[in-house]
């Protein structure tokens, strides 16, 4: 008789769980930036354009990590915080959003969340008004 209601009470354990561990799984986004701090990452500024952006920040909700970006290329840092935000020229962009910067040298770029790990910056021309 313990047997048996051992072998129903796993049985329907089993059964009871089995939505909730598929659910998890089902829901959980690849190539989310880690929450906790434990958990670090590369971040990457992507600058696909030919200008100097200057100083860029990596904002976090309790944290921020400054980028000094030159030219073109990809600028990486580890980061242990979530990504919430990157400033670039003063301009703010939040995770997920995308918005055309007017730099000082009068040039115009694109800078755009390609994950929440990656952020690319492009150049765009022909702007007079930041996007909305």
């Amino acid at each position: 008789m313990t047997k048996i209601l051992l072998l129903l009470t796993f049985a329907l354990c089993s059964r009871a769980l089995q939505p909730m561990v598929t659910e998890h799984f089902t829901n959980t986004t690849v190539a989310m930036a880690p929450t906790g701090t434990d958990s670090c990452y590369t971040f990457t500024v992507d600058n696909e354009s030919t200008d100097t952006l200057g100083e860029v920040t990596v904002s976090g909700a309790t944290d921020y990590t400054d980028f000094y970006i030159t030219g073109s290329g990809q600028y990486q840092k580890t980061l242990c915080y979530t990504a919430v935000s990157v400033t670039i020229a003063g301009v703010t962009v939040p995770y997920p959003n995308l918005a055309n910067i007017p730099l000082p040298n009068g040039a115009w770029v694109k800078a755009g969340w390609q994950s929440p790990s990656l952020v690319e910056v492009v150049n765009e021309t022909g702007q007079d008004t930041p996007a909305e």
